[in-house]
């Protein structure tokens, strides 16, 4: 396998769902309502695909191998913003969880990152695959409270 080539299916999809988002809200008293988080959620998602696909020049492969750390970059940036937002009293157990699966998402992305800089093609394809197994964990637990991410 040629990383430089590489336009894998499951890593487009597993960095699509760690970088997509879409939502909507309506105003509550006091805090942030339900609808409301989920819309901050994902619009702090879709800033971050819409960023990293700025990064894209020819292939998945080339994007990590040349940007990583630009993407890497980006979800750490992505991180700190979802930290920043209160979620409504209710979901806070759940949206701990979320953001702690977008962080282990991004610990499985700077491995992914790694491997294809050191062209190791076991290690990316393994890596890859932990990659979009979690990246399925936090389009569920994002799905959870009506975000998309």
């Amino acid at each position: 396998m040629n990383l430089l080539r590489l336009s894998s299916v499951g890593l487009c999809v597993a960095l699509a769902i760690l970088l997509a988002g879409c939502g909507s809200g309506h105003p509550a008293s006091g805090g942030l309502s339900k609808n409301e988080y989920a819309a901050a959620v994902t619009r702090i998602c879709s800033a971050t695909t819409k960023q990293a696909q700025g990064l894209v020049t020819t292939s998945v492969g080339d994007l990590l191998e040349r940007n990583g750390r630009k993407v890497i970059n980006l979800t750490d940036q992505e991180i700190r913003k979802l930290k920043a937002v209160s979620p409504p009293e209710g979901l806070r157990a759940r949206a701990s969880r979320f953001i702690a699966s977008v962080e282990v998402a991004h610990d499985r992305l700077v491995d992914v990152v790694q491997a294809a800089r050191n062209r190791d093609d076991s290690g990316f394809e393994r890596s890859s695959n932990a990659l979009s197994q979690v990246s399925q964990r936090v389009t569920r637990a994002a799905n959870i409270f009506g975000a998309t991410c």
